[in-house]
């Protein structure tokens, strides 16, 4: 899990991400704050999982519900 805060510890916003195995990244969860929608920080979480995972897995996929897309590669 990782979160997203400012200096004083207020929480904006949180990613959950799991091995699946196979060389798949998945993120569970992701959510930002309402009052941070829109001001880019949800992109930087995912970009931080990128970062962070890149070179350990060949597939990010997003799981957070019904959706057509698969993934895409690191």
């Amino acid at each position: 899990m990782f979160v997203l805060e400012d200096e004083s510890g207020k929480v904006f916003g949180e990613c959950v991400v799991t091995d699946e195995g196979g060389g798949v990244l998945e993120i569970k969860n992701i959510a930002t704050s309402p009052e941070v929608h829109g001001k880019g920080y949800g992109r930087a979480l995912i970009q931080y999982v990128e970062n962070a995972f890149s070179g350990k897995f060949s597939v990010l996929q997003v799981g957070t519900g019904d959706s057509p897309f698969d993934g895409f590669l690191l």
